[in-house]
């Protein structure tokens, strides 16, 4: 609870039986092997917590997620983390991650991968703006996982599997529905609010660039313990209100 970690290899590794809970901590331009920051072999919740330009040569630029683990992210910011191998939060296969109210700003490849079979992950809420993902998608999942994302906004998306373990909805999307892959193959425009990125200077803090169609989004302390990208509107410019329902509604 409130520590540092700075300048350190992977600064967490838990264990097939471990439960572990972080709270209000920071990692920061820590550099694993095997994960930037956390690698989870058990149950871990994590909430409150700043992970800033952490990485690996590996996967799991912050956190990596091991067969059999549990993952419970709460109220996170994950700024401008890598992984060689890709994604700031990394799924291994027969696991599963919950992430809620989590800003992803500027990481470079996706910020969510699952890299075997059997993957479980719900998203909840969650802001994933401004990474650096040329040639690829902010969340990339090409093995068939159960996901269940409701309320988030997500630059763009791939899911390949079965359109029966997609739960969706009230998600700002700024991808087309065709390059969203075969899980989302019965749903139709209307199942999403679709954005420019150049809608986002009106909706989002930060700033457009015009010559790279890109927006910038800009991480700010707006009360909570981790920076967050601050929501200007409570509505697209066309009316369409994007305060969402509660997800217990």
């Amino acid at each position: 609870y409130r520590v540092e970690f700075v300048g350190n290899g992977t600064c967490v590794f838990g264990s097939q039986k471990s439960d572990i809970k972080i709270d209000s901590c920071r990692f920061e331009k820590n550099v694993g092997s095997r994960a930037g920051a956390i690698t989870n072999n058990g149950t871990l919740l994590v909430r409150n917590t700043y992970f800033d330009r952490c990485n690996t040569v590996y996967y799991g630029g912050a956190i990596i997620c091991q067969k059999g683990s549990h993952a419970e992210i709460e109220n996170c910011t994950f700024d401008s983390c890598s992984a060689e191998g890709g994604s700031a939060v990394a799924l291994m296969g027969d696991c599963s991650v919950r992430s809620t109210n989590s800003t992803y700003v500027h990481n470079a490849l996706p910020v969510m991968t699952d890299m075997s079979s059997n993957c479980i992950c719900e998203l909840y809420n969650n802001t994933m703006l401004s990474n650096n993902i040329a040639g690829s998608q902010v969340v990339y999942y090409s093995n068939n996982p159960k996901l269940t994302m409701i309320g988030n906004v997500i630059e763009s998306i791939f899911v390949r599997g079965s359109s029966d373990n997609v739960t969706s909805r009230d998600n700002i999307i700024m991808c087309d529905l065709s390059s969203m892959g075969s899980a989302f193959s019965s749903m139709n425009d209307e199942d999403f609010i679709s954005i420019k990125t150049s809608d986002c200077p009106q909706i989002f803090d930060g700033e457009f660039d015009s010559k790279n169609d890109k927006f910038n989004a800009s991480l700010k302390y707006n009360g909570g313990y981790t920076p967050t990208v601050a929501l200007m509107a409570n509505e697209l410019p066309d009316g369409t209100s994007i305060r969402f329902p509660r997800l217990d509604d």
